[in-house]
């Protein structure tokens, strides 16, 4: 009997920790914002989206490093992959949240970290550019957001490829500010700034919509070809004929157009053909 408690509790020892208790060992908090308290702090303007921090930051550096009046933190957890540096972070005015934004890029256990403007649920419409053609000395997320903070509140940045970048704006109008200035003259380089949608290359979606409206219409027109009978092949063995290799011209259909053709037999010399008619 004793053999038996003593297995298991070895087992109730190498049982593996939960999430709650590995966060707890690491100092940070498991509290989750309510929907309309985080709704109301991203329209004040005072609640941030930081990525890319280092596994092991816990409540205590974070509060430490930005030094605004934190009011809540929310991290983002996965009950399979856990704490993955990603989460929220209420400050108690718009200009602490602004001066978190400010420390964007810095690092923290030796990894660089992003800090955005939380967005809202729902995005206003029309809060979206893509900037084409930037100078390699301006494309990094300090300076696109350098150049384009003065339209106004910027949500979040991407850069997707070399020279590009996706913005999200807090409004419509700091959108629109930006569009305006397509065109502009930076470092010799015309940069383009073009409204969208969503955070991505406009010309993207309507190329992969011009493919497929190609691939619709080309598969329409076979089908109508085949309907008709306008690409009905004709079977083995039949004189028409020809094997996939014999509309490239490859070698194999040489071979097969001999197997196919018949041998004609072999002509005789001529003395022979003539000794053959005199008798």
């Amino acid at each position: 009997i004793d053999s038996e408690g003593e297995e298991g509790a070895g087992e109730t020892e190498d049982a593996e920790p939960t999430l709650e208790e590995i966060e707890e060992r690491c100092g940070r908090t498991m509290h989750k914002d309510p929907c309309d308290e985080a709704e109301s702090a991203i329209a004040e303007g005072r609640r941030v989206y930081v990525a890319n921090l280092s596994f092991t930051a816990s409540d205590a550096q974070i509060r430490e490093l930005f030094r605004g009046q934190i009011t809540s933190i929310h991290w983002l957890n996965s009950r399979t992959l856990g704490f993955r540096g990603t989460g929220f972070l209420t400050f108690r005015s718009a200009a602490e949240a602004d001066a978190a934004i400010a420390l964007s890029g810095s690092k923290l256990g030796g990894r660089a970290f992003t800090v955005d403007l939380a967005a809202p649920t729902k995005p206003e419409a029309g809060s979206c550019v893509f900037v084409r053609n930037l100078p390699s000395e301006e494309w990094s997320l300090e300076s696109v957001r350098r150049i384009f903070s003065p339209c106004g509140p910027i949500l979040a940045i991407r850069l997707p490829k070399k020279g590009k970048a996706a913005i999200r704006f807090k409004h419509a109008a700091a959108a629109a500010a930006a569009a305006a200035r397509d065109g502009e003259d930076r470092k010799g380089k015309k940069v383009r700034v073009l409204p969208t949608e969503e955070l991505m290359d406009p010309g993207t979606g309507a190329e992969a919509e011009r493919r497929r409206q190609r691939s619709g219409a080309a598969a329409s027109a076979n089908a109508a070809a085949h309907a008709a009978g306008a690409h009905s092949r004709p079977s083995l063995g039949e004189p028409e004929y020809r094997s996939a290799h014999a509309m490239r011209g490859g070698p194999r259909e040489r071979a097969h157009s001999r197997q196919r053709r018949p041998r004609q037999p072999a002509a005789a010399p001529e003395g022979l053909q003539a000794a053959a008619a005199g008798s």
